[in-house]
């Protein structure tokens, strides 16, 4: 886990945050700060990124970006229905239909701990590529994140003086037993996930409008969850209600940290022109990662190399 990843996890209860440079941390897709100071935070034992945390080195981003199709609706709230899933596969609502179509025919496979594999690259102050396998019980009550820097190999065990719980089940916080009773029909899931963003997102009080808009947030929590094991059923369900985000825009081309070819759906993290995509596999629409880039040049990517349940920690799908 880098620097970078801890900031995009959830922020802890902090007085008077600073609003812009939270804004200035959040370049992973996910974006939301763990703290407004850059230095190492403790760990949070709640699903591992998606956080979005993502930005691919700025040459790999080189997204094509002519040809940016939207096709989403023009307002928000949590009450929009989900659009016609007869668009084409060159828009926003086409690519992630086709997503959800292949996730919720998936098998959900079975055992006590979730299990992902990330590739993650960033492009700061210099390259760096980190590997990261993550195992973490259904329940929440376990856990084992294990990281390779350049062959220099790290273990954290959920329990140590490293880590602590992430707070009760939530979004935030998304175990998976806690995903299997989130709602899978589009409409109400739509309202939960707008509802409780929108909680956090009053939190940052009447500043949060001038550097974000809720729907930017909705979108770094979507990717968040999108990137663990998640049930089949509420991954669709999860592809659906991105299709409604207003801003998402479809990418022709573009590529992940571990050099694989797709499509995407990309839509701002902030109002400072931060950019996130998701990446898809252009013949499967299996979710490839995410990555994104900051205005000022800096990027993140995670690719998405596996993720499943499994019957033990060490064990993989």
């Amino acid at each position: 886990m880098d620097e970078m990843d801890l900031l995009s996890r959830l922020r802890p209860e902090v007085d008077d945050p600073d609003p812009t440079t939270l804004a200035r941390h959040r370049i992973a897709l996910q974006k939301h700060a763990d703290n407004p100071n850059p230095a190492r935070a403790p760990r949070r034992w709640h699903l591992p990124r998606l956080t979005i945390t993502a930005p691919i080195l700025a040459g790999v981003i080189a997204v094509a970006l002519v040809a940016w199709l939207t096709g989403t609706p023009a307002s928000s709230g949590p009450n929009q229905a989900a659009p016609a899933p007869a668009a084409p596969l060159t828009s926003v609502a086409g690519v992630l239909n086709l997503a959800a179509e292949k996730a919720e025919n998936a098998p959900s496979g079975h055992g006590d701990y979730t299990y992902t594999s990330t590739k993650t690259v960033y492009n700061d102050a210099g390259i760096r590529v980190v590997l990261t396998q993550t195992w973490i019980k259904v329940d929440g009550t376990d856990g084992l994140e294990r990281e390779d820097r350049d062959g220099r190999i790290e273990e954290f065990r959920m329990g140590s003086n490293d880590s602590r719980p992430g707070g009760p089940p939530s979004l935030y916080n998304p175990t998976y037993d806690y995903l299997t009773t989130l709602p899978t029909d589009p409409e109400k899931l739509r309202a939960e996930v707008y509802a409780q963003v929108q909680r956090d997102y009053d939190k940052m009080g009447p500043g949060a409008a001038r550097l974000y808009t809720l729907d930017q947030w909705v979108f770094q929590r979507i990717t968040a969850l999108l990137k663990n094991a998640v049930p089949p059923a509420l991954k669709a369900a999860l592809y659906r209600v991105a299709a409604t985000i207003p801003g998402d825009e479809y990418v022709p081309d573009v590529t992940d940290s571990a050099g694989r070819h797709g499509i995407g759906v990309s839509h701002l993290l902030n109002n400072g022109g931060d950019k996130g995509v998701l990446i898809f596999d252009p013949n499967t629409f299996q979710l490839l990662g995410a990555g994104g880039y900051v205005s000022d040049g800096r990027t993140q990517a995670d690719a998405l190399l596996a993720s499943g349940l499994v019957d033990r920690i060490g064990q993989t799908p």
